[in-house]
């Protein structure tokens, strides 16, 4: 461009060509740059499709009336139905309570607000846990919204089956001692409410021991999961069977009306180990228990305490002849009574002035 502004002798039809080659360069950058701006947004709008499809979380819009406009491959799998079963569907057909999320004056309102756990339904209508996020599409002159679903059935479970290896024993499958301490509050909680007893046994076989020494400990797991069936026959839906630990087991007997009731119980629940235990072929055992009972509120009215008042009566019994042992403030060494007359008396041998001894002599009158 220079050489010909440089040249004035050039014919003026010559720049005007050399200005239409410029044009047409330009005109060709221009088109060029577009181009490369179309295939660039081609480009990003496939790999944005691919990470949609490929997600393995379902992805759905829904338009203002909550009509479902897309869905990937996920949320075909997850609602178990076919794209065109979707396409066009309502969303609350299979997410029921899709308008109180996306209701603003609802307390389950979601939009925007992470993550949410509701149910959603299959196409077989079964209920299944999801965990859902909403968010509102910026661009969309009427309320439309995207979706982004994850079915968490598995995760529930898993959790479900932690939570009852934390609460219930390994061996039996019975409650273990942390979930009947919060059965127990609770029958103690509604006890009070309502004007009523609680029943607490506690049972501990008498020779498991031996039976471990002797046969082995495999015969004493065989053992302890067969009592933990037979325990389980005399009581009712609304009691407790739990298994402390080692040959010691625990009944809780919430809303009962009288001690009767109580022991009545223990005596059915004695009653199951008079058929011998047969752990295997050819080798019957016959073992017995001692059981301890406490009874709420008259022994006490603290969960802890009655616990112990129940494992106090429960050793009075493997100590003495019979079998089953109500608690007894008298013969419990444990007591707070029995504790303080303890530290009185030794502060009392420690002082001198404190103990006297006195002598009095029994005479018998027909003795000479």
């Amino acid at each position: 461009m220079k050489n010909w502004r440089s040249d004035a002798r050039k014919p003026l039809s010559a720049m005007l060509q050399y200005a239409q080659r410029l044009r047409e360069q330009r005109n060709q950058a221009v088109a060029l740059t577009a181009r490369e701006q179309t295939l660039r947004l081609e480009q990003i709008d496939a790999l944005m499709h691919r990470i949609v499809e490929d997600s393995f979380d379902g992805i759905i819009t829904v338009d203002e009336n909550g009509i479902v406009q897309t869905a990937n491959a996920a949320a075909c799998r997850i609602f178990q139905r076919q794209l065109r079963d979707l396409l066009n569907g309502e969303i609350v057909d299979i997410v029921p309570s899709y308008r109180n999320l996306v209701d603003p004056h609802s307390v389950t309102y979601a939009v925007g607000r992470g993550h949410h756990e509701t149910t959603a339904r299959r196409i077989d209508e079964q209920p299944f846990p999801i965990d859902i996020c909403i968010s509102q599409i910026a661009s969309s002159e009427k309320p439309s919204y995207v979706l982004i679903v994850r079915d968490i059935t598995e995760l529930r479970q898993n959790q479900a089956i932690l939570e009852h290896q934390a609460l219930h024993d390994a061996l039996t499958g019975l409650p273990n001692r942390t979930l009947l301490k919060d059965r127990m509050q609770q029958a103690i909680s509604s006890a009070r409410r309502n004007g009523q007893m609680v029943a607490l046994f506690l049972l501990d076989l008498d020779r498991f021991k031996q039976i471990n020494d002797t046969l082995g400990h495999h015969i004493g797991d065989l053992l302890l999961r067969d009592l933990a069936k037979r325990l389980l026959l005399p009581v009712r839906a609304t009691d407790t069977v739990a298994r402390l630990g080692g040959d010691e087991f625990a009944i809780l007997l919430p809303n009962i009306e009288t001690e009767a009731f109580g022991i009545e119980l223990a005596e059915r629940v004695l009653a199951v180990f008079e058929k011998p235990f047969e752990v295997q072929e050819n080798l019957q055992l016959h073992v017995n228990c001692s059981i301890g009972v406490a009874f709420f509120p008259i022994h006490t009215e603290d969960p802890h305490r009655l616990m112990q008042c129940a494992d106090v009566a429960m050793y009075a019994a493997k100590g003495g002849s019979e079998r089953i042992i109500v608690y007894d403030s008298s013969k419990d060494s444990n007591s707070v009574r029995r504790l303080r007359l303890s530290t009185e008396l030794r502060n009392a041998i420690s002082d001198d002035e404190q103990l006297s001894m006195v002598y009095q002599p029994k005479i018998d009158l027909k003795v000479r």
